[in-house]
């Protein structure tokens, strides 16, 4: 909960602050948003909960095949395809 606090915090100062235009403000809410997400990995949590913890043989498997890696951190390919995208596009 208090990681979700700061996330709204943080957008929420982000759009009241009129020293920049939209886009900037949408990166700012992007970096933000990146920075929420790999936090939760990092600290393996969702919302409201630690993350399932992994069965027994898996964890054993994972630990010998990916030494001290966490859960949803094997590869690192996950944790690094979360990314923001600012467009010009408008839909309605």
């Amino acid at each position: 909960a208090a990681m979700t606090r700061i996330l709204t915090d943080g957008i929420d100062q982000v759009m009241r602050d009129r020293r920049f235009k939209m886009r900037a403000r949408a990166k700012q809410i992007g970096e933000l948003m990146v920075k929420f997400i790999r936090e939760h990995i990092d600290k393996e949590r969702n919302l409201d909960s630690a993350f399932k913890k992994l069965k027994p043989s898996y964890a054993a498997w994972k630990q010998k095949k990916y030494p001290g890696k966490g859960i949803l951190r094997a590869t690192d390919n996950l944790y690094k395809s979360i990314k923001y995208t600012v467009t010009n596009k408008q839909r309605h």
